[in-house]
């Protein structure tokens, strides 16, 4: 009788600490809690459900659930949340949901919610979490906002260049052949050491190196929707790389692949070809003397990732801004269309380039493109 009595103050004790403990937990938690009793009377709430109803506890506690939120036309869909649980008679229930705080803000919220009940399977009353997401979404519009005045942008200086460089291809390449062809037949006739003769031979070389220029915004104006077909990256990558190989010899240039496997992508195989082509070639010609040029390829969330690296020649850094623009070249029998049409392809496959250099040290080009379906 003695040892029983002796241990109910010591029961009592715990399970007032233990009761402590988990209202302590329930204040800590990020997101506001609230606890209804089987009458709809709200009898449980931390601090960041007060601040999310921006309501202090005393005008929460104690109150129904009905009668804060039913009644209040501006809630009507926040105060479906515990009716649809028990109404739906469901352990877990999960939505999103506006409130209408009495600062007259709009907060969107998500809810979950779930019925407490009894070990006989009564419902005495539901427990509801609710996180607010309100600045989480209003960033998520504004990025959504931005990415599509960003393509918008895109679209149109794409569709203004296409029409400089039809008008280009079509417009210029006659008049151009026709001047560098008379000149040439003109430049026959003359004495090879005359006046004359050196005159033409500056309209003939002049006409060849606009006639150069057609040809590649042709190329540009011309670039057909890519036909996709799935690949495996390292595979294509390294059959794709070989065509380099030869003249990487020729140069002394060591080619290193770094090739994780089992990566797919989806791809145009002509127009990948040309595109990530004239990386290569770019970085051949950095190294004229020899060097090392690097291919790393890695799976990150959503994309494949490749690296080429070189060790050539390098950039300045108020370069890189410009390099994928049409036209700008750091090389003076260069026309500067290729990086814009790799630009470019990679674009219609929805991928991503970016470059950066240290001069004397060598560049990067790194290629991001989506995973295939079924690896995203």
């Amino acid at each position: 009788m003695g040892s029983g009595y002796s241990k109910q103050p010591k029961l009592t004790s715990d399970l007032i600490i233990h009761k402590e403990v988990m209202l302590n937990i329930i204040q800590s938690i990020a997101d506001g809690v609230m606890v209804i009793n089987r009458t709809g009377d709200i009898i449980l709430v931390n601090q960041a459900l007060c601040r999310i109803l921006e309501m202090d506890q005393d005008r929460i506690l104690g109150k129904g659930w009905g009668e804060l939120f039913i009644a209040d036309e501006a809630n009507l869909d926040f105060a479906q949340v515990v009716v649809d649980v028990i109404q739906k008679n469901q352990v877990h229930y999960n939505r999103e949901v506006c409130y209408a705080s009495p600062s007259a803000k709009t907060k969107e919220l998500i809810a979950n919610t779930s019925l407490l009940r009894e070990d006989d399977g009564d419902i005495i009353g539901v427990v509801a979490v609710f996180k607010d997401v309100t600045e989480l979404k209003g960033l998520h519009r504004r990025e959504v906002e931005l990415l599509r005045q960003s393509r918008m942008l895109y679209d149109e200086n794409k569709e203004g260049l296409d029409r400089i460089a039809r008008a280009v291809a079509h417009e210029v390449r006659n008049p151009v052949t026709a001047i560098g062809g008379l000149a040439h037949r003109l430049l026959k006739e003359e004495s090879p050491n005359s006046r004359g003769a050196a005159y033409l031979k500056r309209i003939v070389d002049g006409a060849k190196s606009l006639e150069r220029i057609v040809e590649q915004v042709r190329l540009y104006s011309e670039i057909p929707r890519p036909s996709i077909t799935e690949v495996q990256l390292d595979k294509w990558l390294k059959e794709f790389l070989s065509d380099y190989r030869g003249r990487a010899e020729q140069q002394a240039v060591r080619i290193t692949l770094n090739l994780d496997q089992h990566i797919k992508v989806r791809l145009d195989h002509t127009l990948m070809h040309m595109a990530l082509g004239h990386i290569v070639e770019n970085a051949l010609d950095s190294m004229p003397a020899g060097g090392e040029f690097t291919v790393d390829l890695k799976a990150e969330t959503g994309w494949a990732v490749v690296d080429f690296s070189d060790t050539g020649r390098g950039m300045e850094k108020s370069e890189i801004p410009y390099l994928f623009d049409p036209f700008y070249t750091t090389k003076a029998d260069s026309v500067g269309m290729s990086l814009a049409i790799s630009r470019r392809i990679l674009a219609e496959h929805f991928a991503e380039i970016k470059a950066k250099s240290t001069p004397g040290k060598g560049s990067e080009f790194t290629v991001r493109l989506p995973l295939a379906p079924d690896q995203a």
